[in-house]
């Protein structure tokens, strides 16, 4: 790892190539039990609205200037003069991805209390930056939480597999792979074949279920007419 990933925004860096910035709102949220519709809680998933007794609640829109989003460091691959590309590296941010026996553990990012400020959001402990608000919330009010790959877990032999651009391996335009293990070409072509073969083994079962919906309507009308 040549540099750790960075948010300039908040001026937060870390040595880690992964990190990611987790935005929430405290807003109107609908239980799941359906018990109580329109509580307040903080999501990152942004509710336009919620029907409650009261009438229709609706939550402010997310602020364009800080959202949810993933930053990369810089990645080189041995003495090459190659570097990994941001599709390679989010790699490592999914959870359970299919060529990751061991998924690295995202930790929270401490050490955030001293930080500065940014779009009115403030340090409220040692991991979360929030709108200032005393002793309650109100609709509206914003909730930042930092999570960065754990480096420790990455320590292997990884084969990255992807177009070159630029010195760049697996930009976006080519097919690009990442594997926690040695492969040659003949693995990975054959892993390859193999997954084409069950993706075309699945189109072939959507497209017969397809025909069989359509179809099925036209066999029981015309049964009916001929009866």
């Amino acid at each position: 790892m040549i540099e750790g990933a960075c948010d300039e925004d908040f001026d937060i860096y870390v040595d880690s190539p992964v990190l990611i910035r987790k935005v929430e709102m405290y807003q109107y949220v609908e239980d799941k039990d359906k018990e109580n519709v329109g509580t307040t809680d903080f999501s990152d998933k942004h509710e336009p609205m919620q029907k409650t007794d009261e009438g229709t609640l609706t939550n402010p829109d997310f602020p364009d200037d800080v959202k949810s989003e993933i930053f990369y460091g810089k990645v080189q691959i041995g003495d090459s003069g190659l570097y990994l590309s941001d599709e390679i590296l989010e790699k490592f941010s999914y959870k359970g991805y299919i060529n990751l026996e061991n998924q690295p553990e995202k930790l929270p990012v401490g050490g955030l209390a001293d930080g500065g400020s940014y779009l009115g959001l403030e340090p409220l402990d040692d991991y979360t930056y929030c709108t200032p608000c005393g002793e309650y919330y109100e609709v509206g009010d914003l909730r930042v939480t930092w999570y960065a790959v754990d480096s420790a877990a990455l320590t292997g032999i990884y084969t990255a597999v992807g177009g070159v651009k630029d010195g760049v391996i697996g930009d976006d335009e080519h097919l690009t792979d990442l594997y926690d293990k040695e492969i040659g070409l003949e693995e990975f072509a054959n892993s390859f074949k193999s997954g084409n073969q069950t993706f075309g083994i699945a189109l072939i079962v959507i497209g017969l279920i397809l025909i069989l919906i359509c179809v099925l309507p036209l066999f029981k009308k015309k049964k009916k007419v001929t009866a």
